[in-house]
């Protein structure tokens, strides 16, 4: 699953400092849940591996905003430090929200009473853990790292290897897509 996240994350973001980031917060914050799941006195089961693999979406999403964020502002010409610091603060809130939505809409699951609550309680801890670890790695880890491993946005990839002929065609792709929601939105403005 790994694997196929790093290939996803590099061939649309186009870099590998991007993808080495992605891909280190994702056992951190599982290892987060796995601490989280033996403090509180529940086990490795089906349903908080279930968890897990439902908040892996939830965790790389939060890690990519963050990253296209500084990588915004390192393209602004900010330096890396200042990129990281403007890049993470501005999402705090908006990364924090989202995080805590999800959260709340597994809470009636793990209040439910009967078997149910007991079956699906430990994969909303799960989910929760592993949540709460990726947004403590957003706000320390990501930032810290993204002024090391982030380049601007033009010396990522070279448009001769595989990956960035992959990156530049689906670039391109999303900006024709992007002029063409744009348009269409005018469009219904009108009415």
């Amino acid at each position: 699953g790994a694997i196929l996240v790093a290939i996803m994350i590099f061939i649309f973001l186009g870099s590998l400092g991007m993808t080495a980031i992605a891909l280190l917060v994702l056992p951190l914050a599982v290892l987060f849940t796995i601490l989280g799941l033996y403090v509180t006195g529940n086990t490795i089961n089906a349903m908080t591996l279930g968890g897990l693999f439902l908040a892996i979406g939830p965790l790389v999403d939060n890690v990519i905003v963050v990253l296209e964020n500084t990588q915004r502002h390192h393209g602004l010409g900010k330096n890396a430090r200042s990129a990281a610091v403007s890049g993470v603060s501005e999402l705090v809130l908006p990364v924090l929200v989202s995080t805590l939505a999800m959260m709340v809409v597994l809470a009636p699951v793990a209040f439910t009473p009967g078997v149910a609550g007991f079956l699906y309680k430990p994969l909303a801890i799960a989910v929760s853990f592993a949540l709460v670890g990726t947004l403590f790695l957003c706000w320390t880890l990501v930032p810290m790292l993204a002024t090391r491993w982030i380049k601007p946005a033009n010396q990522n990839l070279t448009e001769k290897s595989f990956f960035g002929k992959a990156h530049h065609a689906i670039e391109h792709m999303l900006d024709n897509l992007t002029f063409n929601y744009l348009y269409l939105l005018k469009i219904a403005q009108k009415f």
